[in-house]
């Protein structure tokens, strides 16, 4: 369900909807990228981080919060 740093071939982010979609069929919501939520807080790991940082439910701080591998998530609901 997430790229994290054991399972991608290259640095960098990847392209969305390449893994399986989560329980509730939205893709990406963890691993990829960390996300930047309200008050400077992250969550969802990255591609450089180990499988146990991407989940919705581990968050950071990182009030830098610069860098290739953060960024933020949409849904488009069709």
């Amino acid at each position: 369900m997430a790229w994290y740093v054991a399972n991608v071939d290259s640095k960098g982010c990847k392209p969305v909807a390449q893994k399986l979609p989560n329980e509730l069929g939205i893709y990406d919501m963890s691993g990829n990228v960390w996300e930047w939520c309200e008050g400077a807080a992250t969550r969802g790991g990255s591609v450089g981080d180990n499988s146990s940082l991407c989940s919705v439910t581990y968050s950071g701080t990182y009030p830098y919060g610069r860098g290739k591998d953060h960024g933020f998530r949409l849904v488009l609901v069709p």
